[in-house]
């Protein structure tokens, strides 16, 4: 495990709860084996967070990409608290949830940010492409517009001039 991510001691003393709960109710060797098979999965997912905290640090942090998204990661739990928790908040505060879930989790939003960031690229190309679109036929009725005044000017005038002609 790298030492990147600040949870080392958190879960050190969840591992020692964990084989605490598992001592008071089997002999020492099955305590031991269901402890090795029960953490198993959640020291491969921390070891998985500390080495994305230090790609994060060392390289995504001055993305303007990655802080765009992490304002949105931070939008949608102000919006839905209950139902978006990002990765750093649920690692630090949601102890309920052991650190397998958490990355899994992460995992799952990127893939939801991702996909609901692009369909808004798509929509802003489409509205920006309809604008330009719109923009076209405005400019082709200002100049047919601006011919049917001359047309009319020019008529006027040649009325005016032929009620005044000698």
């Amino acid at each position: 495990m790298v030492p990147f991510y600040g949870e080392g001691m958190n879960c050190g003393f969840e591992d020692l709860l964990v084989l605490d709960t598992l001592l008071d109710s089997h002999p020492m060797r099955t305590a031991l084996s269901l402890y090795s098979a029960q953490r198993a999965a959640d020291t491969h997912a921390m070891c998985d967070l500390a080495m994305y905290n230090y790609v994060e640090m060392r390289d995504l942090v001055r993305s303007p990409f990655f802080t765009f998204r992490k304002w949105v990661d931070n939008l949608l739990h102000a919006v839905a608290p209950n139902f978006w928790v990002p990765l750093y908040t649920s690692i630090r505060f949601e102890r309920r949830l052991g650190y397998g879930d958490c990355w899994r989790n992460k995992q799952w939003q990127d893939k939801v940010i991702d996909k609901v960031l692009l369909t808004a690229l798509f929509v802003f190309v489409g509205v920006i492409f309809r604008c330009h679109i719109l923009l076209d036929q405005i400019k082709c009725y200002q100049k047919t517009l601006h011919v049917t005044f001359l047309y009319q000017r020019r008529l006027f005038i040649k009325n005016m001039l032929g009620n005044y002609s000698v």
